[in-house]
C-alpha cells in the first residue's frame, strides 16, 4: 500500500537495508537514521545530525520528502495491527518479513525535513507500536534536490 516515489528504488534499498541490519548511512541517493536510543537529548541530536547529512547531500529542505520510518514488530499479526494503527495517521504502510523471523512495518509519509516535524513523527511512531511490543527502528529518505 505504498504510493509515490520509485517503488523499484525503495524495494532495492529495503532489501539492501535488511542485508546490513537496517543501518545504512549515506550515499548519493539515500540517507538513513538508525535505531532510536531512548535518550531524549541523544535522539534530538541524532535527528539534527541526519537532517544535516541530508542537507550536505544536496537535499532541498524547503521541499517535502517521502520519509520511510521503520517500525519493528515481533510477529506478523503485531505488524498488521501496527500497520492498521499507523495508516490511520495518513501513512502508507508495507509489512516486510525479516530473516530472523521478526517483521518491519515501513511507514511512509511526505514530510518537511524539519527537526520538530521529524521528532513529533518519531514520537508518534514510538507510541503506536508499544502495545504490540514493537518499536521505531529509524528512518530514511531519498534527498529531493
Amino acid at each position: 500500500m505504498r504510493g509515490g516515489g520509485s517503488k523499484v528504488a525503495s524495494k532495492f534499498w529495503r532489501k539492501l537495508a535488511g542485508l546490513f541490519n537496517k543501518r545504512l548511512k549515506s550515499d548519493d541517493t539515500l540517507v538513513e537514521r538508525g535505531p532510536l536510543l531512548r535518550d531524549d537529548e541523544s535522539e534530538h541530536q541524532a535527528t539534527i545530525d541526519t537532517i544535516g547529512r541530508l542537507r550536505r547531500t544536496g537535499a532541498n529542505l524547503s521541499k517535502g520528502h517521502r520519509v520511510d520510518f521503520h517500525v519493528a514488530a515481533p510477529t506478523e499479526s503485531a505488524g498488521q495491527l501496527i500497520a492498521r494503527d499507523v495508516s490511520r495517521h495518513g501513512f502508507d504502510v508495507d509489512i516486510v518479513a525479516e530473516e530472523k523471523g521478526d517483521w518491519t512495518v515501513w511507514c511512509t509519509k511526505s514530510l518537511m525535513l524539519e527537526e520538530p516535524v521529524i521528532t513529533q513523527t518519531e514520537e508518534l511512531l514510538q507510541r503506536i507500536p508499544e502495545p504490540y511490543e514493537g518499536y521505531i527502528d529509524g528512518w530514511g529518505t531519498d534527498p529531493v534536490k
